[in-house]
């Protein structure tokens, strides 16, 4: 047999891939940095970033590390680096270049290489497709690769997408990632995010993660499959025709399924009614844009302060984008509204639940009278003036309650969901989708960067750190994937990212969603904490590196 050859990329990228492959962890940051202010533009390193953690890096048992979270993360990442800019824009590629260099350099995912494959026909398109599912059964993820480099270029793109989906999605439940990784990767290069010369390649490590057998997850269930599958086959949900786009006329019933999701207290209920639903005759957007409403208000009965709480509705995000692309099949959207409560880090919400309904509605009923804009002026001042958690004192994630003054951040979005007010450029007309935290993400994300440039996302959701705060060797914004995932340094909070110039004169509250006003500087001699860029620069003080681990 011939000695296997490592995959090659084009002249034009394979050099700056290399860099990322070959620099070390504790140069990275400051020569990544060094190219971009020369003038390679953030999309080339975004990409060279995505082609190298998919060429050296190894995925390990579980889904934490290898290249699942940097290549699930391109889409988000380039809708933020839009939004920002000058040198802020380049905040979330080095971010994405540390970790991609991180796991290339960690030793249960590397050295590692991705070898050229020869793409295996098992005897035309339905051949392979059965042989690809024999795979699965066996968690053959190596020969399931074969078969797929083979099905990508002699079948309907979208129609072996369909079959990926239908093996993933019946495994969330033992992993979210299982179908969060196809799914995220697929919106990248259909957004423009990658280009199409690299899909065959970077698809190779979501082929080999869905085929291989699952890891226990902590909170192992019982499989809801049955469950669900009776369902199906209890309303005739597969033999019916259903309406894919909503209306307006749908506003009350999508509001009162998402009500009724957002109400109940044991998870499984929730299929049960997503199903009688679609039996009644709800648009498959609409139940969408219902199960967006339930997770929303699952989120504000929850005791929030887990960042693995994001996946209510990152989860449901990327299933409502699904539902509207031609070429998946009924069965696979129908199990796409059916199975997003069944994944455990969405089911590891349900032992943290406070009664319905929240917030308090005495204390909603009890604020005072604003318009649309005073309200989101409350959020944001909410937002930026949360007070600091010592992370070192908190013992219990489960127990924070979304962070210091969630419960009133709660209250204010509410206040906004009862006036039924709509914020200019929200994309969707329905005046039902519109609870607390989900409200202010959506609107904020959605309307023009000029105006909302200075808005961050939900801090506690996102992030491990309170806003404002860094600490050595941890991160807010980049959640560590491996080493002190929660470990906290004995060193003193530091505020990072002091006023900066803006075009329109010097702004000294604005800073980018995770940093904070900078109140003093702060040097280490120990080698453990390297601050990069020039000195006064935003990247400069926004950004560090622990360079023992390589996290931030």
């Amino acid at each position: 047999m011939p000695m296997p050859q490592r995959v090659q990329y084009s002249d034009a990228i394979e050099p700056l891939v290399q860099f990322i492959e070959d620099t070390p962890p504790a140069e990275i940051l400051d020569r990544t940095l060094d190219k971009l202010r020369a003038g390679v533009p953030t999309e080339t390193m975004l990409t060279a970033s995505a082609l190298a953690v998919t060429r050296s890096t190894e995925m390990p048992p579980g889904h934490h590390g290898g290249p699942l979270h940097p290549l699930a993360g391109l889409y988000a990442i380039s809708k933020t680096v839009e939004r920002l800019e000058g040198e802020e824009r380049f905040v979330p590629v080095l971010q994405h270049v540390a970790l991609t260099n991180k796991h290339i350099n960690h030793p249960a995912m590397g050295p590692y290489s991705l070898f050229e494959f020869e793409p295996e026909d098992a005897g035309g398109v339905e051949a392979t497709k059965a042989a690809f599912l024999m795979a699965v059964g066996r968690g053959e993820w190596n020969k399931a690769d074969h078969f797929y480099q083979w099905l990508w270029n002699h079948a309907p793109r979208i129609e072996a997408f369909d079959l990926l989906l239908s093996v993933a999605i019946p495994k969330n439940f033992n992993d979210d990632h299982y179908f969060m990784f196809p799914g995220t990767v697929w919106r990248a290069f259909e957004t423009g995010v990658l280009d199409d010369e690299f899909f065959t390649t970077v698809m190779r490590p979501v082929v080999r993660f869905v085929t291989r057998s699952p890891v226990a997850p902590n909170n192992p269930m019982p499989s809801p499959l049955p469950l669900i599958e009776g369902l199906i086959e209890e309303h005739q949900l597969l033999k019916r025709i259903y309406r894919q786009r909503s209306g307006e006329d749908e506003t009350a019933v999508i509001g009162e399924l998402g009500e009724a999701i957002s109400a109940v207290d044991v998870f499984a209920d929730i299929p049960v009614l997503m199903a009688k639903a679609l039996a009644g005759g709800i648009s498959l957007e609409g139940a969408g844009e219902a199960l967006s409403i339930g997770a929303a208000g699952l989120f504000l009965r929850s005791l929030g302060g887990n960042p693995m709480d994001v996946h209510l509705h990152t989860s449901v995000n990327l299933r409502r984008y699904l539902l509207r692309l031609d070429g998946i099949s009924l069965k696979n959207k129908l199990m796409l509204l059916l199975t997003w409560q069944s994944g455990p880090e969405i089911r590891s919400t349900a032992g943290r639940m406070e009664p319905y309904p929240q917030p308090d509605m005495a204390a909603v009923a009890a604020l005072p009278s604003r318009t649309q804009e005073e309200l989101l002026d409350a959020i944001r001042h909410s937002i930026y003036n949360q007070p600091p958690t010592d992370w070192s004192k908190v013992t219990n994630l489960g127990g924070d309650a979304g962070g210091a003054g969630g419960q009133r951040d709660g209250e204010l979005g509410h206040a906004i969901y009862e006036v039924r007010l709509r914020p200019a450029g929200f994309y969707r007309t329905s005046g039902r989708d519109r609870v607390p935290r989900q409200f202010h993400r959506d609107a904020c994300v959605q309307a023009p960067p000029v105006d909302c440039r200075r808005i961050p996302r939900y801090a506690r959701a996102l992030a491990l750190d309170a806003p404002r705060l860094r600490r050595p060797g941890r991160g807010d914004l980049l959640r560590q994937e491996y080493d002190n995932l929660r470990g906290v340094s004995g060193t003193p909070p530091r505020r990072v990212a002091s006023a900066r110039q803006t075009q329109g004169g010097l702004c000294a509250s604005l800073c980018l969603p995770l940093w904070g006003r900078h109140d003093e500087r702060q040097t280490s001699t120990s080698g453990r904490h390297a601050v990069m860029g020039a000195p006064g620069s935003a990247v400069a003080e926004a950004v560090s590196i622990n360079p023992v681990s390589g996290s931030f």
